[in-house]
């Protein structure tokens, strides 16, 4: 009984492994494992076990030793005398492969007699723990089989991997119900050029009519599509006088946060609310008559990173994966179990009771079979470490390459004007290429720290005379973007801040996009900036060709907390980004000072918010 209680655990899972291995290798064995799911015929599905554990069985053979002098194969040319006390191993595995014993061994067929099969023992050497195993994997088998599309996982993870004699790991994968699984989700970020000479707030006050929040019409067109959590519609002035007009010229900015590729939540919005949006994009930005909204947008759709090649800015996803039919069927779930579970009851109630009666009368609904499904979720993930952010940014294949083609150009340089490019292979020349290595890289590394200093210091300069502006904010502003605020759970908020000018300020906003970047995806929790959760999708764009930084943010919550969470909890990652732009409160080394200094960080951003026309 020790023995079988010490040992069950690692055998079955070697068993319940390699018959696991089995099934996904045969087309044959997963057909017969399906069918007797299907039919829910466990008799069915032990002897589709048995035969699959058949063609790869715990072991070859056991070691034994034979208790008297012993003939095998008596009466053929193999005949043989085993004497006592001798080691023997009988072949299990090829016994079971024994044309003369066997009917047809290389098929699989679940009608064998059982006599067929030793992969539990045999006769007085019949495992003891035969039945618990039998139980043990045709219940692990049937719930893994049950889950949609079963399939091995691709590469080297689908593949069994063992520790000594007993297996380490074999991973699958399955549908998972749609509303458990986690999706991509795509920021899109429209820049259309005003292309008809009209005064901005002209095309300010035709965008205003499709509302803030949009309308009921609007509203469920978009709620229909199931993948829009936020969108919004924004004229941005660039600041630049058309000589012809003499107005001001800007750009449409249509900012879009969906479930699916850019091109799907291009499509969403389109089909939705396309009939709304064409008359504005054809008046305004010169969509052709007759032409496709889809591909105008997608033509104007800007590419947002902190990288070099691409328009600066940066996107962030507070509920990463969390897909808009995830979070309207657990609004629905809520709203259906809110009776219960605030029912008034005697005493402080029981929870186990009301979680329990909460269930039931869930399962008895019938369209909630998800929410007894484990879900995906990449709010549940831990922090990061910043050493492994730091390493797997530094070790990323672009990074590599872009490094070892300097080091290479570097090397090669110092190789031949250094030491004169000495030629055969010996010693001496092994030495000087290892020498003209290490100089080569001491050189790269002295001329990055110079360079970041210089940068540095010529930065700290220009935030010493900086001043920052201490005008009031305009009443009148004021009263039309506070009359859209904290009218939800959810808000808006958009703001356009003129960059200060020079190509240094351009590399320390990268800088700090680039930062903030790898901060969020790598060293924060998921959905979080620091500790911040109240942001659902924000980000901030550099229009391309002008000098204006424009920031959009979908938040919970009220302004004012709004505002006091970035104070508290990320003024350094928001002194490094509006620190490039003119008016911001006085900032030391990009990333100090700046919002720390409160109240006049709020007037600040006061002065850069613009009333949010359309969301």
């Amino acid at each position: 009984m020790l023995g079988m209680i010490a040992g069950f655990v690692p055998t079955n899972v070697l068993a319940g492994g390699n018959c696991l291995d089995v099934i996904l290798s045969r087309p044959d064995a997963r057909q017969a494992i399906d069918a007797a799911l299907a039919e829910n015929d466990t008799a069915k599905l032990d002897r589709a076990i048995m035969e699959a554990m058949r063609f790869k069985p715990i072991w070859v053979g056991p070691w034994r030793y034979t208790s008297r002098d012993t003939v095998i194969a008596k009466g053929t040319p193999r005949e043989r005398l085993v004497k006592a006390g001798t080691v023997v191993m009988p072949a299990t595995l090829s016994a079971m492969f024994d044309p003369e014993a066997v009917q047809n061994p290389n098929d699989f067929d679940t009608t064998r007699p059982y006599r067929d099969y030793l992969v539990f023992g045999h006769g007085i050497h019949l495992c003891i723990g035969a039945e618990i195993a039998r139980i043990q994997i045709g219940e692990s088998l049937r719930a893994l089989f049950g889950k949609e599309k079963l399939r091995r996982a691709p590469g080297k993870a689908g593949r069994l991997i063992n520790i000594g004699a007993y297996p380490e790991s074999l991973k699958v994968d399955f549908e998972q119900p749609a509303l458990c699984r986690t999706v991509d989700q795509s920021m899109v970020t429209v820049v259309c050029p005003v292309v008809r000479t009209v005064p901005l707030d002209a095309i300010r006050d035709k965008v205003a009519t499709l509302g803030n929040p949009a309308n009921e019409e609007i509203s469920a067109a978009l709620d229909i599509s199931a993948i829009i959590h936020f969108t919004s519609l924004a004229v941005a002035g660039t600041g630049e006088i058309d000589d012809a007009s003499g107005l001001e010229k800007g750009a449409l900015v249509l900012e879009i946060s969906g479930d699916g590729s850019a091109s799907e939540v291009i499509d969403a919005v389109s089909q939705a609310i396309g009939h709304r949006l064409r008359p504005i994009f054809k008046d305004v930005c010169g969509l052709p008559e007759g032409g496709s909204l889809s591909d105008f947008l997608r033509r104007h759709n800007i590419e947002i990173s902190p990288s070099f090649g691409s328009n600066a800015g940066l996107v962030f996803s507070g509920t990463p994966g969390h897909s808009v039919r995830r979070i309207l069927a657990e609004a629905e779930l809520a709203d259906t179990v809110r009776g219960i579970a605030e029912q008034p009851r005697a005493g402080n109630g029981d929870a186990a009771m009301v979680l329990a009666e909460a269930r039931r009368h869930v399962r008895s609904l019938g369209r909630f079979d998800w929410a007894f499904q484990p879900a995906e979720s990449q709010l549940e993930n831990p922090p990061g470490k910043w050493w492994r952010a730091i390493t797997t940014t530094l070790l990323a294949p672009p990074m590599l390459v872009a490094v070892a083609v300097v080091v290479l150009v570097c090397w090669k340089l110092t190789y031949k004007l250094v030491f004169g490019d000495p030629s055969g292979l010996s010693f001496t020349t092994i030495a000087i290429a290892g020498t003209a290595l290490l100089l080569a890289v001491l050189g790269l590394i002295a001329m990055i720290v110079v360079a970041l200093g210089v940068c540095f210091i010529a930065l700290r300069r220009l935030e010493d005379i900086d001043r920052p502006h201490n005008t009031p904010v305009d009443l009148d502003a004021l009263d039309k973007i506070i009359v859209h605020e904290d009218r939800a759970a959810q808000n808006h908020m958009t703001a356009i801040s003129t960059m200060k000018v020079g190509t240094l300020r351009r590399l320390a906003l990268r800088l700090s996009f680039y930062l903030i970047s790898i901060t969020a995806r790598k060293v924060f929790r998921p959905g979080f900036l620091g500790t911040i959760n109240t942001i659902h999708f924000a980000r901030w764009v550099l229009l391309p060709g002008t000098n204006r930084l424009m920031f959009f943010s979908n938040y919970g919550g009220s302004w004012e907390s709004y505002l006091e969470d970035f104070i508290a909890k990320a003024s350094s990652g928001l002194t490094g980004v509006w620190s490039n732009t003119e008016g911001y409160p006085r900032t030391r080394w990009l990333f100090l000072d700046g919002a720390r200094d409160g109240d006049r960080f709020k007037r600040w951003a006061r002065r850069q918010q613009v009333p949010t026309l359309f969301w």
